[in-house]
């Protein structure tokens, strides 16, 4: 198993070599590290994890049925020719074959991702794509409405809610208000070329679909999650519920967008597990709608991780009248609501081991 969640930084020196991007901090590496543990749900004996840092084994709970994998934190210098791998993502090393690497990083692009939006009619208004702070400033003195409305600044390539700038002017809202300066607009295009540049909306509910792409398009029946999102795009969890709030209508849509999305991923070249972020917000009118097409995850999510782990430690519970909770933090507040709650990651001795992620169960 390869928990090798920087797939991103791998992908973005394919994309677009010899930008000055710097290294993950070592907080985040250690974040990556402590989270790609949860990859062990799909361990047998004598399987082997790889992570991006070292993670200490007693903050690792064990359960029947759940194996300990051997850790090992350095990328070998040579794989053996016959070793079945478990990929988080397709990058070198772990592939020997550059033109699936190559793929995997053309298609988890964000600029891909919007020009396969436009195509689908699925994207947002004013989304665009920007090369350089100049061409986003000459577009912000055109536009000037844009000053005053809250938007988003993504890396092309980045995850987890890294490498962006929210805009939130005050009259939008006051408790949050966010202004970028100048200075980090330009940091941002100087280590990562091409930014995403995106309205930002007023979100009611965050969701997710999980989906498996073979040669034609999709190869499996597409699942649906709802997703714990922070305040600034972060992502803090997963809840898998037989009701997620969604109308007929609305998932009749967002079944047919992933197909959509399914059949051009196979045609340009991509094998394997996606995961789609869309959601539900909040009009000017105050109705609510949906964007059926928020992003596009072309490698392992925590989505499929949950749902592992679920079967793994609640075989017997009937997915249709249970709702379980991936929690990345502190158990949830509202404690009394869960039945049984279980730690997958504990917080490490040192103080800076502090990530934690609980499984949660109760009856729906």
């Amino acid at each position: 198993m390869v928990a090798n969640l920087d797939a991103e930084e791998s992908w973005a020196r394919i994309r677009r070599p010899g930008l000055p991007r710097p290294n993950l901090s070592r907080s985040a590496r250690r974040r990556m590290s402590a989270l790609g543990s949860l990859m062990r749900v799909y361990c047998r004996p004598g399987s082997r994890l790889w992570l991006p840092g070292p993670v200490d084994v007693e903050r690792l709970p064990t359960y029947p049925g759940i194996h300990l994998p051997d850790l090992e934190f350095e990328p070998p210098n040579r794989l053996p020719a016959e070793s079945p791998m478990w990929l988080w993502g397709t990058t070198e090393p772990w592939s020997s074959d550059p033109a699936t690497v190559e793929v995997a990083a053309r298609v988890n692009d964000r600029c891909y991702f919007l020009t396969l939006a436009e195509r689908l009619g699925h994207s947002l208004p004013g989304a665009r794509c920007f090369d350089s702070a100049a061409d986003f400033h000459r577009f912000v003195e055109l536009e000037p409405e844009i000053s005053r409305a809250p938007w988003v600044l993504k890396a092309s390539l980045s995850a987890a809610g890294r490498n962006r700038l929210i805009h939130r002017p005050q009259r939008h809202d006051p408790k949050h208000r966010q202004e970028p300066s100048e200075k980090s607009i330009r940091r941002l295009f100087h280590q990562h070329g091409s930014l995403l540049f995106e309205p930002w909306l007023d979100r009611v509910e965050d969701y997710g679909l999980l989906m498996e792409v073979g040669p034609t398009g999709m190869s499996d029946e597409p699942r649906l999650h709802r997703q714990q999102i922070g305040p600034t795009g972060g992502f803090a969890g997963i809840e898998i519920s037989p009701a997620l709030g969604l109308t007929q209508k609305q998932r009749d849509v967002v079944l047919r967008t992933a197909g959509d999305v399914a059949a051009q991923l196979a045609k340009d070249g991509y094998r394997g597990p996606v995961g789609i972020d869309f959601w539900t917000y909040r009009r000017e009118d105050c109705e609510v709608a949906l964007h059926p097409l928020g992003e596009i995850n072309a490698r392992m999510t925590f989505g499929r991780v949950a749902r592992a782990w679920v079967d793994a430690l609640f075989p017997s519970e009937d997915p249709s009248s249970h709702t379980f909770s991936l929690h990345f933090g502190p158990p949830s507040e509202a404690s009394s609501r869960w039945v049984e709650r279980l730690p997958l990651l504990i917080p490490g001795k040192d103080p800076e081991e502090t990530e934690s992620v609980w499984l949660e169960a109760r009856s729906a």
